[in-house]
C-alpha cells in the first residue's frame, strides 16, 4: 500500500504539473492562512458616503471602510470595505421620526476578494459591545435581537442616534465627532425630523453568521500580536482634566472631580445643581435623589441604571454611584434634572450645559462665530429654510481665508480642498468631492445675487468643525489649528442639538 504523499512530495507533484508556473505556485505556498471570525463579532467601520432618510431609497447600496490604521489592529486587513444596503426608509412626516434600517451582505478585501456576509448595525457603546479574548463582540443580549438597531433622528437639531426605540426611551449613543454625545432634557419630547448620516460617521457592524477568509500570514501574525497585547483595564479613577462648563462658566469641583468610567462620564451632582440653581433632595437612608422638574418629580436611586420621571422609566447610560460621600450621576440624569441640553465632547474632555433661551427671535439674529470671531454679513443675513440654516458663502470663505470660484452662468461653486476639488451646483442637494457625491441637508440657493450654502458644505469647504445651536441661534466654526492651540468654540455656544449633517474632512458631528 502506498503511503499518502507528504507535503513536500505534494509540492513537487504540483510543480511538475504546473511546469513554468511552478516557481510562482511554490512561492505562494504557505503564505496565506484561513481566518475565521465567529458570529457576533463586531467590526467598527466608517461610512464612506452619506445616507439620509430624506434622500436615500430602499435598495440603495453603500460602503463603509473598516477602521484601521495598520495591519493587525482590526479583524480585517487594512482597506477592507463592508458593502451594505438600505433595507428600510422612514421619512419624517406626521409626527414620525426619520429612520434608516441597513444591512450588510458583502466584504470587499483590499486584495480583491469578495466575500458573502451577513451583518447588522450595532452601537459601539458598552451596553451593546464588550471585549472577549481580545475581540470586540456583541453583548449576549444584543446577539440575536429582533429589535433591529437603526439610524434614528431625534431632537430639534436632528441629533443622530444609533439605537432602538423603546416605549419610554431611546437606547443608543449619539454619533458625534470625537465620541461626543448629547442628551436632550427629556427623551420623551421627540421632534420629528429626517436623519442624515454624514460620510465619516463611525458605527459597528455585527456579524450575524461566521465569516471565513484567506489572509496573508503576515496579517495573521500582526493580528495575533495585537490581540495578545495586555491592555490595562479601564478604571473609574478621577480624571482632573474633565471640565464642566455651564452657560460659559466653569463649574468648580473640589476633590470630587468628574469620573470617566470606561468611557461613560459621571459628575458630582451637588456642584452642578448649585450652579444651575436647581434645588433637590437626597435621602441618605434610601440613597435616592429627588428633583422637582417642570415635567414632574424625578427620582434616581444610587446603583440603578434608570431614573423615574413621574413614574415613567428613563434609562441612563450607567448607574449613579457614591464617592467620598458625594453622589455622582451620569450625564443623561443631569439633562433631566437641570432641563438643559448636555453635550460631552471626548476630544476636549468637556461637558457643556446651556440653559434654555427664548426661541421667538428674528431670523436675522442668526450669528456665525469662527474661531471666536463674529463674522459680519451686511444685508445678506443667514436664514432658515424649513428649519435648516443657510449662510452666505463669501464672508465665511473670506474669514477662513479659503479661495473659491463661482461661475454664474453654470451656477457652480468650486473650492480647492486638500483632498481635491469640491463642486456645488445651485439647486442641488449634494456636492461632488473629486467626483464622489456628498449629500447635503438642503440645496444651495442664490438670494440678492449672493450664494447661500448649507452648513455641511461650509464644513467640507473650510475644513472646520461646524455646530448649530438652535436655541442660541449661533453657528460656531472651529478650525483644526485653533482647536490644536487650545482654543474652544465658545463653550456656551457649542451646545444644544448639533446637526450630524456636518462633517470635518470625513469626521461626523
Amino acid at each position: 500500500m502506498r503511503s499518502p504523499p507528504t507535503r513536500s512530495r505534494l509540492a513537487l507533484l504540483v510543480a511538475a504539473a504546473l511546469g513554468p508556473f511552478a516557481q510562482v505556485a511554490q512561492a505562494e505556498w504557505g503564505r496565506t492562512a484561513r481566518v475565521v471570525l465567529p458570529e457576533a463579532t463586531v467590526i467598527p467601520v466608517r461610512l464612506d458616503t452619506a445616507l439620509s432618510s430624506a434622500t436615500s431609497l430602499q435598495g440603495d447600496w453603500f460602503t463603509a471602510t473598516v477602521q484601521s490604521t495598520q495591519d493587525g489592529d482590526a479583524e480585517l486587513p487594512l482597506g477592507t470595505q463592508l458593502r451594505g444596503q438600505v433595507a428600510q426608509v422612514q421619512r419624517a412626516a406626521d409626527g414620525q421620526l426619520g429612520m434608516l434600517d441597513v444591512s450588510f451582505s458583502q466584504v470587499l478585501l483590499a486584495n480583491g476578494q469578495k466575500l458573502p456576509a451577513e451583518g447588522s448595525l450595532i452601537s459601539l457603546d458598552e451596553k451593546n459591545t464588550q471585549m472577549s479574548n481580545g475581540r470586540l463582540v456583541a453583548t449576549p443580549t444584543n446577539r440575536k435581537s429582533g429589535d433591529r438597531t437603526k439610524f434614528i433622528a431625534i431632537g430639534a437639531g436632528a441629533g443622530l442616534v444609533l439605537g432602538k426605540l423603546t416605549k419610554h426611551t431611546l437606547e443608543g449613543a449619539l454619533l458625534g465627532a470625537l465620541a461626543g454625545y448629547l442628551y436632550s432634557e427629556s427623551q420623551n419630547k421627540v421632534q420629528p425630523t429626517d436623519v442624515a448620516v454624514a460620510a465619516g460617521s463611525v458605527f459597528g457592524v455585527r456579524l450575524d453568521r461566521e465569516l471565513a477568509y484567506s489572509a496573508s500570514r503576515a496579517f495573521v501574525a500582526a493580528r495575533d500580536r495585537y490581540r495578545r497585547v495586555a491592555l490595562a483595564p479601564a478604571v473609574d479613577a478621577p480624571l482632573a482634566d474633565i471640565r464642566v462648563v455651564m452657560n460659559g462658566r466653569g463649574v468648580a469641583f473640589l476633590d470630587n472631580k468628574p469620573l470617566d468610567n470606561q468611557g461613560i462620564v459621571l459628575v458630582s451632582l451637588a456642584p452642578v445643581m448649585q450652579e444651575a440653581q436647581v434645588p433637590y433632595n437626597y435621602d441618605e437612608g434610601r440613597q435616592t435623589v429627588r428633583v422637582d422638574t417642570k415635567a414632574g418629580a424625578l427620582y434616581l436611586k444610587v446603583g440603578r441604571s434608570y431614573a423615574l420621571l413621574e413614574g415613567e422609566r428613563e434609562n441612563v447610560e450607567t448607574p449613579a454611584l457614591l464617592r467620598g460621600g458625594e453622589v455622582f450621576v451620569p450625564l443623561h440624569f443631569l439633562a433631566l434634572a437641570t432641563e438643559m441640553p448636555v453635550l460631552w465632547d471626548a476630544g476636549t474632555r468637556t461637558v457643556t450645559l446651556t440653559s434654555a433661551r427664548p426661541v421667538a427671535v428674528a431670523l436675522r439674529d442668526i450669528r456665525v462665530i469662527m474661531d471666536g470671531r463674529v463674522l459680519a454679513f451686511a444685508d445678506n443675513q443667514p436664514f432658515e429654510d424649513h428649519g435648516l440654516v443657510l449662510v452666505q458663502l463669501a464672508p465665511v470663505m473670506s474669514g477662513a481665508q479659503v479661495p473659491y470660484e463661482y461661475d454664474a452662468p453654470s451656477q457652480t461653486v468650486v473650492v480647492g480642498v486638500p483632498t481635491g476639488e469640491l463642486h456645488l451646483k445651485i439647486g442641488r442637494s449634494y456636492a461632488l468631492l473629486e467626483g464622489e457625491r456628498q449629500d447635503l441637508e438642503t440645496p444651495a440657493q442664490v438670494r440678492g445675487g449672493e450664494v447661500f450654502v448649507p452648513l455641511h458644505f461650509l464644513a467640507l469647504a473650510t475644513g472646520t468643525r461646524v455646530l448649530w445651536d438652535s436655541r442660541s441661534r449661533i453657528v460656531t466654526m472651529t478650525s483644526p489649528t485653533h482647536a490644536a492651540a487650545g482654543g474652544e468654540a465658545s463653550p456656551s455656544l457649542v451646545v444644544g442639538a448639533p446637526s450630524v449633517r456636518l462633517t470635518m474632512r470625513g469626521v461626523s458631528f
